[in-house]
């Protein structure tokens, strides 16, 4: 994350301190049309790259996030759901993307997320199958090579951040015989061998790391 807020989007920040023209926009009621596909597509990643780059400004991201969590009725968590089960693979990886920037906001933002996403659980679940491919190619850098994901990698990402933040209440749940956790690691064995890496070594440093911590407290 950037360790400060300039340029425009501290600008943004500083006047709109609610965001709430995003927030304008996803309450559109055609927003959600076919025609509208690309522009609902923008608003999830841009909301995403918001909260990457505000990391820095707790009290920004928190407001924001405790909208999306609490707004009147779970509104926009119920959008959220009805995007991850609408079958369109763009929407469905710029949900997740937004999933991933809320949780890697903050420990407390992270735990506040994944228990009050816990009806979304079997749906993130039936992400771990290996799904179809989204390519990404930098339009000014022809030199980069293209870059691809797919569901399940960033469920597998979604997944590490929560172990990594997670107390004993959360790790109880996300060791339950039907948990997240699970579904992605029965199902390593499919990955490429850097979704392999990716997933042991993330692992491998929550572990390390929380029996550091136990034998320093």
């Amino acid at each position: 994350h950037p360790k400060e807020i300039c340029g425009i989007l501290l600008d943004y920040i500083t006047s709109s301190p609610q965001a709430e023209e995003l927030f304008q926009i996803w309450n559109l009621s055609d927003i959600k049309d076919e025609k509208n596909k690309k522009l609902y597509k923008s608003l999830l990643t841009c909301m995403s790259v918001i909260l990457h780059c505000s990391t820095s400004n707790n009290d920004y991201v928190t407001r924001f996030i405790s909208r999306i969590l609490n707004e009147s009725n779970s509104m926009y968590l119920r959008n959220i759901s009805e995007h991850l089960s609408s079958g369109q693979v763009t929407i469905i990886h710029s949900t997740l993307g937004l999933l991933l920037a809320m949780c890697r906001t903050s420990k407390q933002n992270c735990i506040d997320i994944f228990q009050r996403i816990s009806f979304l659980i079997p749906t993130l679940c039936s992400f771990t199958q290996r799904g179809k491919q989204v390519t990404f190619k930098l339009k000014e850098r022809n030199d980069l090579p293209k870059l691809q994901t797919d569901a399940r990698f960033l469920v597998i990402l979604i997944t590490l951040t929560i172990m990594m933040h997670a107390d004993t209440l959360e790790w109880n749940e996300l060791l339950a015989s039907k948990s997240l956790i699970r579904k992605v690691a029965d199902l390593i064995y499919k990955d490429t061998s850097y979704g392999i890496r990716l997933y042991l070594t993330g692992v491998r440093t929550i572990i390390i790391g929380d029996i550091t911590n136990s034998n320093n407290s």
